[in-house]
């Protein structure tokens, strides 16, 4: 039988002796229906008795020189009587609540033959020595918590909280009471999720040390355990992980002790980096994807499963590693009792704060995200000055990035009198196609790659000069301490770079870029796509040359991911059109949009492919859209089902499928004002739906009648006038690109549209 203890937080008359007695059945296993007894007419606050052994036990709260001997007195003299009469070891033991005085101790030594004191901290160590773990707990890495640049641990417990969000209750959530109410037991099983950077390790870093305050405060008296999965990769028992933990950061007791800890409900899991225990894999069905993440997850779902069932667990990970919530739950073993959040970037006045803390008040460009890691980062090596700020505050996403990571390159070249900024653009952007040779397209580049890579673009290789450079490279920062490895600080850095090696590829073909791509397999992402897209608007890039590449990377002797690449290139690209079949075998898409119907995408055909999204406008005739044959679809949006796929569909898997105009309806249908209605359906498709903006003719689709179509254009006024979003043309059409910097705004309107106070909503009221 396990007993399970979520202890009180208050010490105090009958709520500590029934902490005392709970450890005491914990810590002798074998007298769990030990407890308070009457012996000799006298209350005894607990007697276990065990095949070897006779436990007595008082208690007290008192810090009295007198309550303390007349106890110790009266359980000394029950241990001299159980010693006459019993063959077994008899211990007596004085537990007070603080540690117990030298008075206290002093006046009791005449039965220290027979009765031990010490405090509740003490006994507790028995079982298991929080205080020690955490000692020991603390200097070991958090997850992914370190110092961008020099990938050192950071020691310091400050930080600036980011709010969190509910995505089911669409409630924005404050990380202060969050905390709280972990520490008291009112909040007990959480999967925390976000993108890469976002915060989800020092969040959890600092619940740890909140946690640890109110240990050691005697606040609390549950231990918090964080656990780096990506050192139990491989493990799926739960006590050989703890007992792994323990070794790791040096625990001095028995690394069972810790088991022991976790079995009774004396801690709090946080379970950090649920994405990097497993890879997502490509086995060749949605189904072998699914069974791959699903058994790389066996030692969550073990943990969540075999813990008591008030022991408070907070799993955290990426949120675009699993196809969907529901894979989510069922491989993580989350299904019930767990509350899903998110991880949000900075708001505009946390971000403030912290580059204020840094000695930044510039403004940042409102393409570039408020995440926190990648503010650290840009703001370490000097890139976040109001000078280089501001060269950059009115550009786009795309042409954004383009533009930082030519100032990067241009500032770097002063470094080195022979490397000029192309030079030092084409080494970065070398780097970050071999760093597609992972699957979140980071990288882990060992040493020896870079300085070959130097030495092929540079034309020399690296001496003592040359190695300062390479050992600094900008947008990248060590992988680990424990080897000179190098990845990408930021995904989207990676993102803009890798746009480099895929337009020299385009203009030559035949030449020796090919060959930087053989070993690709994370896809290019929108910033990436859309840098390459602008080459084509602008001329730079011809749509006959383009044509002729994809027709080219096409071949089956090259790497099918880079057709993948141009293809999605292409449906981006209206200057580009498709006469002659193009057939992209076995690739993978990050998100593929099909929303332009004057389009024709037919003779594009997908055959054994993977995309984790898959956005197609309802307006899109079936004859123009893509084939797609044996492909796998983690969401496909703007279908109800498979009985509503078109013949263009043949063998496919789908995991789920969204129709965006759905959404819609619902929210139409509701009984609020016609100008609410529209303004959520449009910051909608403004915020929630992946891509860098949208043109203004998706604000018009769905379940629209004539009297809220003629609301649109109103809606949109407000949001420009409001600063949510700008409209800009774009090769013809309107565009409509989302203010990221209102994004925590956005989420608190669209959480509670009714009550929210915000005059952008009272406007639309009015409408």
């Amino acid at each position: 039988m396990q007993t399970v203890w979520r202890p009180k937080l208050t010490l105090s008359g009958q709520n500590f002796e029934k902490d005392v007695r709970r450890i005491a059945r914990l810590l002798w296993s074998e007298a769990q229906f030990g407890g308070a007894q009457i012996v000799d007419d006298r209350e005894r606050d607990g007697v276990f008795e065990t095949r070897d052994a006779v436990h007595v036990v008082e208690c007290t709260i008192s810090r009295s020189r007198d309550k303390a001997v007349e106890d110790a007195k009266k359980t000394a003299e029950l241990v001299q009587k159980y010693r006459k009469t019993s063959r077994k070891h008899v211990n007596g033991w004085l537990v007070t609540r603080d540690e117990p005085t030298a008075d206290q101790r002093t006046a009791i030594q005449r039965f220290e033959h027979s009765v031990r004191i010490l405090g509740f901290e003490q006994f507790r160590s028995q079982l298991f020595n929080g205080a020690e773990y955490l000692r020991c707990r603390v200097p070991y890495r958090f997850g992914s918590v370190a110092d961008p640049i020099t990938k050192a641990a950071i020691t310091d417990a400050k930080i600036i909280p980011i709010d969190l969000f509910n995505e089911a209750a669409q409630t924005a959530i404050n990380q202060d009471s969050y905390i709280q109410g972990l520490i008291t037991g009112s909040v007990t099983r959480t999967v925390l999720l976000g993108e890469y950077g976002s915060g989800k390790s020092m969040t959890l870093r600092n619940f740890f040390f909140r946690c640890n305050d109110a240990y050691l405060r005697n606040t609390s008296h549950v231990v918090p355990v964080y656990l780096n999965l990506r050192d139990h990769t491989g493990q799926s028992e739960p006590v050989e992980a703890l007992e792994r933990h323990a070794r790791i950061i040096g625990y001095p007791g028995s690394s069972s002790d810790l088991v022991r800890a976790w079995r009774g409900g004396l801690v709090n899991l946080l379970l950090d980096g649920f994405d990097e225990m497993a890879t997502t894999g490509w086995g060749g069905s949605l189904q072998k994807v699914q069974a791959h993440r699903f058994s790389g997850m066996t030692l969550v779902r073990r943990f969540v499963s075999e813990s008591p069932s008030n022991t408070s667990i907070i799993v955290a990970g990426r949120h675009n590693f699993f196809d969907s919530t529901k894979e989510m739950a069922k491989s993580l073993g989350v299904e019930r009792g767990f509350q899903i959040l998110y991880t949000q970037d900075f708001s505009e006045a946390q971000a403030r704060e912290f580059l204020s803390l840094l000695g930044i008040a510039s403004p940042l460009p409102d393409w570039m995200p408020r995440r926190p890691l990648l503010l650290a980062y840009l703001a370490g090596r000097g890139f976040l000055q109001a000078s280089a700020a501001k060269q950059s505050v009115d550009l786009g996403p795309a042409e954004g990035w383009d533009h930082l990571l030519a100032m990067i390159c241009e500032r770097e070249a002063q470094q080195d009198s022979r490397l000029d900024p192309t030079t030092v653009r084409l080494i970065i952007e070398r780097l970050a196609t071999i760093a597609r040779s992972t699957e979140d397209g980071r990288g882990r580049i060992d040493i020896l790659t870079i300085q070959n890579t130097f030495r092929d673009v540079a034309g020399f290789p690296p001496d003592d000069a040359a190695q300062q450079f390479i050992l600094r490279l900008p947008a990248l920062g060590p992988s680990s301490l424990e080897d000179s490895s190098r990845e990408f600080v930021d995904p989207q850095i990676a993102d803009a770079a890798r746009a480099g090696d895929v337009i020299r590829y385009v203009e030559h073909p035949y030449a020796s870029a090919a060959n930087a791509f053989e070993s690709v397999v994370c896809p290019l992402g929108e910033i990436a796509i859309n840098i390459v897209s602008n080459k084509i608007s602008a001329q730079t890039i011809k749509p006959a040359i383009f044509l002729n590449a994809l027709n080219v990377a096409c071949n089956p002797d090259i790497n099918s991911q880079l057709a993948m690449d141009l293809a999605n290139i292409l449906t981006r690209s209206p200057e580009v059109a498709l006469v002659d079949k193009a057939i992209i075998r076995a690739a993978v898409c990050d998100y593929l949009l099909i929303d332009d119907f004057s389009r024709k995408f037919s003779n594009l055909i997908f055959q054994d492919c993977l995309f984790n999204t898959c956005e197609i406008s309802r307006d899109v005739h079936p004859d123009n859209l893509p084939q797609f044959e044996k492909c796998v679809f983690g969401t496909l949006d703007g279908f109800f089902g498979g009985s509503d796929l078109p013949m263009n569909f043949r063998d496919c898997d789908v995991s789920s499928f969204v129709l965006g105009g759905n959404t819609a309806a619902q929210i139409l249908h509701l009984d609020i004002p016609e100008g609410l209605k529209i303004l959520l359906t449009v910051l909608r498709k403004l915020f929630l739906q992946p891509g860098s903006g949208r043109q203004e003719a998706a604000f018009y689709r769905g379940a629209l009648d004539s009297r809220a179509e003629r609301i649109v254009p109103e809606v949109l006024n407000l949001i420009a006038r409001f600063s949510i979003a700008e409209k800009s043309r774009y090769r013809g059409l309107d565009l409509w690109r989302p203010n990221r910097t209102e994004t925590f705004r956005v989420r608190q309107i669209l959480a509670a549209p009714m009550t929210s106070p915000d005059p952008l909503v009272k406007a639309a009221r009015e409408l």
